[in-house]
């Protein structure tokens, strides 16, 4: 069936949630863009022109094993974060996959970096849920730590203050607007770069990772 528009209905709705997925990611980048961060072009993601050292605030949080895991043990160590949740039909399946590939990428140069995502739906994300999540994307969890035990509040607050991101629940739906970029930590707990985690550059990022580990 043609709409007198021209258009077949699920052309439209398809467009549609396009836009509201590029809207979402804008939003998302947005909050991060008046605190002094840089809106991240596709495939063009360099924030090495941006003032970063955030401060990561700690937390102490519950694993996919049902463990606790701390900012603590993340001391000394570089790592890279990034916030997902299990049930995320549009941007998640994407930045997901590419930070498996990323830890794939990673170990196959010989770099040793942390990988730790924030799942940003707490209430519904129980560990068994994120290894569920996580094996599906063939995850090695030996430095892959997927996150909750908390509230929702706290990790909006988190996201916030330690990433300049915005965290946002869409009305009637059990949906999420978040960052979809992927947070490179030095081993002194401060975000030193940010790469678009929907266009990663690979190389640049093993190379930066490499960079912060001498």
């Amino acid at each position: 069936m043609v709409s007198r528009y021209g258009q077949q209905p699920w052309r439209r709705r398809m467009r549609a949630w396009t836009a509201v997925l590029l809207c979402s990611g804008l939003a998302a980048v947005g909050c991060g863009s008046a605190q002094g961060a840089t809106s991240m072009q596709a495939g063009k993601s360099d924030s090495s022109q941006v003032n970063l050292n955030w401060q990561v605030p700690y937390f102490r949080d519950t694993d996919e094993q049902g463990q606790p895991f701390s900012l603590s043990d993340l001391r000394g160590k570089v790592w890279m974060a990034d916030f997902m949740f299990t049930n995320c039909t549009s941007v998640c399946p994407l930045t997901t996959a590419h930070m498996a590939k990323l830890q794939r990428r990673l170990r196959q140069a010989g770099v040793d970096a942390q990988l730790v995502s924030f799942t940003v739906d707490p209430s519904h994300d129980t560990p068994q849920r994120l290894r569920t999540y996580a094996a599906k994307y063939q995850a090695d969890l030996t430095n892959w730590h997927f996150l909750t035990g908390y509230s929702s509040r706290s990790i909006t607050r988190f996201a916030r203050d330690g990433f300049k991101a915005v965290i946002e629940s869409i009305p009637k739906s059990n949906q999420y607007t978040h960052s979809t970029e992927f947070y490179l930590v030095g081993p002194d707990g401060k975000v030193v770069h940010v790469y678009d985690g929907l266009h990663p550059n690979y190389a640049k990022i093993v190379a930066a990772v490499r960079s912060l580990e001498t």
